[in-house]
């Protein structure tokens, strides 16, 4: 009898579909744990930007940036149109669009707030089980830093 068949037996396929199972299990929380990270990240840098450009904007003309109006860019889109290129312009900083961080400037003289926040078309948490982070700049330079917490669930 003869038996130099070619192929697999069915036992093997369901095995390493077994062990593909697996790593695709372990794999995915990690993966979603890494983007988190990589999120908290981008906010971090976009947030030292920011402050750092309305603190050096506030050095130079004694008011925040935009006097009395707000700014939104987000991951779709900006209000007012061109608000990307008008922060880039009057903070002299360079923020990427199409990010997945939403972010909102708005002052009132002598006090500015600057909110981040994960956008619609990444829902995961900017740091953990924080949704979205304020800050709010008073005409000493001093940071009031805020974190929205997730509720619980």
């Amino acid at each position: 009898m003869n038996l130099n068949r070619k192929g697999f037996t069915l036992a093997e396929l369901m095995v390493v579909i077994a062990i593909l199972g697996v790593l695709m299990v372990t794999s995915v929380p990690v993966y979603h744990k890494w983007l988190q990270r990589a999120r908290g990240s981008e906010v971090k840098i976009m947030l030292n930007s920011l402050v750092d450009g309305e603190i050096s904007y506030f050095l130079d003309n004694d008011e925040y940036f935009p006097k009395g109006e707000t700014l939104s860019v987000y991951h779709g889109g900006e209000l007012p149109d061109g608000a990307a290129d008008r922060i880039s312009e009057n903070l002299l900083i360079k923020i990427p669009k199409g990010h997945y961080i939403d972010y909102t400037i708005s002052s009132l003289g002598d006090t500015c707030m600057i909110e981040l926040s994960s956008s619609v078309d990444a829902p995961l948490d900017l740091f953990e089980n924080t949704s979205e982070i304020y800050v709010v700049l008073d005409k000493n330079g001093l940071a009031e830093i805020t974190y929205s917490k997730k509720p619980e669930e």
